[in-house]
C-alpha cells in the first residue's frame, strides 16, 4: 500500500487507494537551536526513560511489540535500562512480501539491546474468515486490517505467558 494512502473497498466497485497526506513542498523551521536544542533532546529522553520505568514496573513477565520502525525500535532500544528482568520483543514478518516486511531492522535492533526476539506470521489466509469476529470484539466496524492482526499478536502474546505489554 503507498505511503500516506487509504484502501477504500466498495461492494460491486473496484477498490481504489486514496491519499490523505503528503510531503510539505517547504519544511517549517523549528525556532530551537543550539543549546536550547540539547536541552530539549535531554528532557525528551528522560520522559521516555522514565515513561518506559513505569511501564515495565511489573510483577509479571513483560513484552514489547517491535516492528523494526523508529518508535519501537528506540523505545526496544531504551528498555533494558529500564527494566530489571529480561525483555522479549515480538516481531510480525511477511516473507512472502519483502516490501513490507521490517524484520531485518527489527533484528538489528533487539540483537544490539540484547533482547529476545519472537517471531509472528500475520495469518492474511484467515483475515476474511475472522473479520466478522474481528468486528463484533471491537464493537464497531475497523479501517484498518492492521487491527486483526494486533490482535493477533496479543493473542499469542498472551499464549505465551505475558500479561504487560
Amino acid at each position: 500500500m503507498p505511503a500516506a494512502s487509504i484502501l477504500r473497498i466498495k461492494v460491486g466497485q473496484q477498490a481504489a487507494f486514496q491519499r490523505y497526506w503528503q510531503v510539505p513542498d517547504q519544511r517549517r523551521s523549528l525556532p530551537v537551536s543550539g543549546s536550547a536544542l540539547d536541552e530539549a533532546k535531554h528532557e525528551l529522553l528522560a520522559l521516555v526513560r522514565d515513561s518506559l520505568r513505569m511501564r515495565l514496573r511489573a510483577d509479571v513477565p513483560v513484552a514489547l511489540e517491535l516492528s523494526g520502525g523508529l518508535d519501537s525500535s528506540t523505545l526496544v532500544a531504551l528498555a533494558p535500562e529500564c527494566a530489571d528482568h529480561p525483555l522479549t520483543a515480538y516481531t510480525i514478518r511477511y516473507p512472502q512480501h519483502a516490501q513490507w516486511d521490517e524484520t531485518p531492522f527489527a533484528t538489528q535492533v533487539a540483537q544490539k539491546h540484547g533482547v529476545e526476539q519472537r517471531f509472528i506470521d500475520p495469518p492474511m489466509e484467515s483475515f476474511w474468515q475472522e473479520a466478522n469476529a474481528f468486528v463484533y470484539l471491537a464493537e464497531e466496524p475497523f479501517h484498518n486490517p492492521n487491527l486483526h492482526i494486533q490482535q493477533k499478536i496479543w493473542m499469542q502474546m498472551r499464549q505465551d505467558g505475558y500479561r504487560v505489554l
